[in-house]
């Protein structure tokens, strides 16, 4: 699965390019998805394929723990006997007063004992099978000032120059996950999440699971105002439709531009 991502990587830095009207080999882009296509179905069988292993193991697992528990109750209270009259053999027994409050009785103590160990059984094999799980899958997407800190933003900026910002993306999906990060510009009259604006630069990453990435980012703001808007959204590719679909998350940064002097 790695080797497909780093693939794709490969594939999404093509198309960064050829976004940026740079040069770009985009055969050799059409020729690594054909090939990652053709993969990817032999990577997900073997996906399944772990995935039903793991669910045997753990199903054995707690079947073993069941009849190991099961063993316990049946034989725990003689084995407890034998082991105590060995350790205790020609001692004398003196009777307590009878105010005391009377012992469990062996099968009392060997019930509560069997209940501890399923538990614990049943607690391990969950673990086992949610292990390759995401309960609450989700992404991320932030952006950083040109030291790559939160918070370190450029608040005035000249008409023309280079903005550099960074954007982080995390990928938490519980698969791998093919990003598109949007950058707009805006005002503060404008709508978001989405906004209703063409993007002026596209972003493009592809990330295994519980992967993340900084992307630099270069922004030129070319008109002077005031209060500026620049939107980050974060998109991403629909296998069944085979586009970007946007995926709800967003940020922004607000800046000042001033005419050159």
């Amino acid at each position: 699965m790695t080797q497909l991502v780093a693939q794709l990587q490969e594939a999404a830095q093509i198309i960064q390019q050829a976004e940026e009207g740079k040069p770009a080999d985009t055969l050799r882009a059409e020729e690594i998805a054909s090939r990652v296509l053709s993969s990817a179905e032999e990577a997900k069988a073997e996906g399944l394929a772990r995935r039903r292993a793991t669910k045997v193991k753990a199903a054995a697992s707690l079947a073993a723990a069941a009849a190991l528990s099961l063993l316990a109750y049946l034989k725990g209270p003689a084995l407890f006997w034998r082991l105590w009259f060995r350790l205790f053999k020609g001692r004398r027994v003196t009777l307590g007063s009878a105010r005391k409050k009377p012992m469990l009785l062996s099968e009392e103590v060997w019930a509560v004992i069997l209940a501890v160990i399923v538990v614990a059984s049943v607690f391990a094999a969950s673990q086992a099978l949610l292990s390759k799980r995401v309960v609450e899958p989700f992404s991320e997407l932030g952006v950083l000032g040109p030291t790559k800190k939160i918070g370190d933003y450029p608040k005035l900026v000249v008409a023309g120059e280079n903005i550099t910002l960074y954007c982080y993306v995390g990928n938490h999906m519980g698969k791998p996950m093919y990003y598109a990060v949007y950058v707009k510009v805006g005002s503060r009259e404008t709508p978001v999440d989405p906004a209703p604006l063409d993007p002026m630069l596209k972003l493009y990453t592809v990330l295994e699971h519980n992967t993340s990435t900084l992307i630099p980012v270069t922004i030129t703001l070319k008109t002077p105002g005031v209060n500026r808007r620049i939107i980050f959204e974060l998109w991403a590719l629909n296998e069944t439709t085979m586009s970007f679909q946007y995926h709800e998350r967003w940020c922004q940064i607000w800046v000042n531009v001033t005419a050159p002097a």
